[in-house]
């Protein structure tokens, strides 16, 4: 049985290797000199050979020949797969579905289950610099127990559902993601505490709700 979504490569691959962005502190996706990307691709392509996806748009010849057939016509050696399925110059783009066996299920449920706690930890850790607006930093210890204060109050509501994700690592972690994309200002005083303040395109509600949201995409 097939999922009724349809799934774009493209955005497949385009999502993939934002969300191995996001967690690069966490886990190592690629070895040195890798390109995330090529990887992402190989997996999607053994994921639909090994029928754990399959093509939406659905072709007399099999799977396995539609893929030859592409890599052998659409492509030269120094080019790469732009996601059309077809020679170059026609055709349509490529769409895959689920395929929706118990064992797939349980391979996707135990994926989901394996990076669910990190992303619901960067969510909250995104919601927690809201607490930052109005002012001009936190130390690090009192900016963290506000993010553990938030993530009970999430658990509470039942928005969140991995206890282990109210975990200093995977915060610590969140903040230098933010910091990389320039949300957060850390730095370090005479004393050695660090303190954590919001760069100044970032200190409104609604610069940082598109932050949360860039996380939240991946908890939904």
């Amino acid at each position: 049985m097939e999922s009724n979504i349809t799934i774009d490569f493209n955005e497949l691959v385009d999502k993939s290797v934002e969300l191995c962005e996001i967690l690069h502190n966490d886990f190592v996706f690629a070895p040195p000199c890798a390109n995330i990307r090529d990887l992402i691709m190989d997996k999607i392509e053994s994921y639909v050979i090994y029928g754990v996806l399959c093509e939406a748009i659905k072709n007399p010849s099999s799977d396995l020949q539609l893929r030859q057939r592409y890599r052998q016509f659409d492509f030269d050696e120094e080019e790469e797969d732009d996601g059309y399925v077809g020679f170059r110059n026609g055709f349509t783009k490529r769409e895959l579905r689920l395929v929706l066996s118990d064992e797939n299920k349980q391979t996707i449920s135990f994926y989901r289950s394996v990076l669910s706690s990190y992303i619901e930890s960067y969510w909250v850790a995104a919601s927690a610099l809201t607490q930052l607006i109005g002012v001009d930093s936190l130390d690090e210890k009192s900016f963290f127990n506000r993010m553990i204060d938030i993530a009970k109050q999430k658990q509470q509501k039942g928005l969140i559902f991995h206890e282990e994700c109210i975990a200093a690592e995977p915060f610590k972690n969140a903040v230098k993601l933010f910091e990389s994309w320039n949300v957060l200002n850390v730095r370090t005083n005479g004393s050695a505490v660090r303190h954590i303040g919001l760069n100044p395109e970032f200190k409104s509600i609604v610069t940082l709700n598109d932050v949360i949201a860039r996380i939240e995409e991946f908890k939904n």
